[in-house]
């Protein structure tokens, strides 16, 4: 993984299923904040399941058409993400279905992103616009500028996110 967790030994298929399905049985009672601050509850643990819980919650809450603040979610990798595992679970699961819903603010935000002091917001750009791939019209032009605003980066964990975004974009 990358960082030091205590595991419970459960598998994210499993972390996975059981967010999904307290989430559903619950969705109509919850308000946003609730969501938000049981996320943050979870991501702030040490126990990597309930980490990777958190990111499950607020992705099936935002898979289900609910909108998040960009600077909330940024703001949450900010403080929680601390290794690549989770990043791009994150980027994969939150970030990726934010940027599908309005593409043209999305790009604005991960300009943004890509200019972050913080090694993991802008790993989560790159994996988030790696995971638009198939749904953005202007997808192609806009990796190439990501690309390029990445030439100099010399944190590792970006780096190879933006080989894998320099593949994607062939």
């Amino acid at each position: 993984m990358g960082a030091e967790y205590v595991s419970l030994g459960i598998s994210l298929v499993e972390v996975r299923r059981i967010v999904a399905r307290i989430y559903s049985e619950n969705k109509q009672t919850y308000q946003a904040d609730d969501i938000i601050s049981v996320a943050d509850t979870l991501l702030s643990s040490d126990v990597y399941e309930k980490k990777m819980a958190g990111i499950f919650l607020l992705g099936k809450y935002v898979s289900d058409e609910h909108v998040v603040r960009y600077q909330l979610l940024e703001d949450l990798i900010a403080k929680h993400v601390i290794e690549w595992s989770l990043c791009d679970t994150f980027a994969t699961d939150v970030v990726a279905p934010s940027l599908k819903r309005d593409w043209e603010q999305g790009k604005e935000t991960l300009a943004q992103w890509s200019t972050s002091n913080n090694q993991w917001v802008r790993r989560a750009a790159l994996v988030g616009a790696i995971k638009c791939k198939d749904v953005a019209e202007d997808w192609q032009a806009f990796a190439e500028k990501l690309i390029t605003v990445f030439a100099t980066e010399r944190e590792p964990q970006v780096i190879k996110a933006r080989k894998w975004l320099m593949r994607e974009a062939q």
